[in-house]
């Protein structure tokens, strides 16, 4: 069959295969491990965004990347070709929070006004805006099912509000939590069954879900102000930090402290678990990122990054990349470079 056509048109087609084949090699990023960690380099930088940086999250499949800060514009990532999609324009007040719905067909965002935007990803226009809180709205989750949107008020609000979404263009508010400080950090298990949050009263809370009836299991007493939290993904190890400049993993059976990690010179903004939950991810004000094997307690890794306070972090789902905003609203991706 090849005979039939010009030689020449061949070898230039399987050159560019070749080249294809290639790039393609050259951009894929290892799995960060605790033995790798010490390579993770910085691969991508935006300066698009107007200080003050919030917000970064991945969609459920790693291919865009969604950010806000203090402009009001949530801004969309190609991540594999690390260029700008879109701009999602709507929010009259400074941005807080972004959020990707399990399927990654939504993405809510939310503002220091109280207003929350649920937005379509295939179309990038807003379907429902919600308005239940009187104060800004720094914490927004997804349930794992899809059909639950929960949303935590900070400042004069303190409430975390749970939005029933099998009504999309129409979700309605069906209960909610009061706390008595600013909710600040949502985190729930891959099986819905335990829901914490985090608050600058500095308690982290955790909740056993069943159905729509929620059950305080345990109160963990973090010590100052809290400003992030995370779950890993069996649920059994709470993660909290905050203002004490400590991280903190908890057994969310017993409800005792396994370990704290002390390291950080300033606060501890957020903190995320790597999807195979060996590593931890912590950012904070000390313009550092640091990596933590758990299994061994230790640090593997401290990233600086050059300018501000990093005030987002987390993992892509895959465990390659690491994407950041920081207090001037520059937005990284990091990777081990192959």
């Amino acid at each position: 069959m090849l005979a039939r056509y010009n030689p020449i048109l061949i070898v230039i087609i399987l050159c560019s295969l070749f080249v294809y084949i290639a790039v393609a090699q050259e951009t894929d990023n290892a799995v960060i491990t605790a033995e790798n960690a010490e390579e993770v380099q910085e691969i991508f930088v935006s300066t698009e965004h107007q200080p003050w940086g919030r917000a970064v999250a991945f969609s459920p499949d790693g291919e865009i990347l969604a950010t806000a800060s203090d402009d009001r514009i949530v801004r969309l990532w190609d991540v594999n070709d690390e260029i700008l999609i879109d701009e999602l324009t709507g929010h009259e007040a400074q941005l807080r929070d972004v959020a990707f719905s399990p399927d990654g067909q939504y993405l809510a965002s939310s503002d220091g006004a109280g207003i929350v935007i649920i937005w379509d990803m295939e179309k990038l226009e807003p379907l429902a805006e919600l308005d239940g809180h009187l104060d800004g709205v720094i914490s927004l989750l997804f349930a794992n099912t899809g059909t639950i949107l929960f949303t935590g008020g900070a400042g004069e609000d303190r409430y975390i509000l749970f939005w029933n979404l099998e009504s999309i263009e129409d979700p309605s508010e069906y209960d909610s939590i009061a706390l008595s400080g600013g909710v600040d950090g949502l985190a729930i298990s891959k099986d819905d069954r335990l829901f914490a949050a985090g608050s600058w009263e500095g308690r982290a809370f955790l909740w056993q879900v069943k159905g729509v009836e929620t059950t305080l299991q345990h109160r963990f007493e973090h010590g100052e102000a809290i400003l992030g939290i995370d779950l890993n993904s069996t649920g059994s190890i709470l993660a909290t930090v905050g203002n004490d400049r400590v991280a903190r993993l908890w057994d969310t059976e017993t409800g005792l402290e396994i370990v704290e990690f002390a390291d950080h010179r300033r606060e501890i903004v957020d903190v995320d678990f790597s999807p195979n939950d060996a590593l931890l991810l912590t950012c904070g004000r000390d313009h550092t990122m640091r990596l933590w094997d758990i299994e061994n307690e230790v640090r593997v890794a401290v990233i600086e990054n050059e300018g501000a306070e990093v005030i987002d972090c987390e993992f892509n789902p895959q465990g390659t990349k690491i994407a950041t905003i920081d207090a001037d609203g520059v937005v990284r991706m990091w990777a081990i470079p192959e």
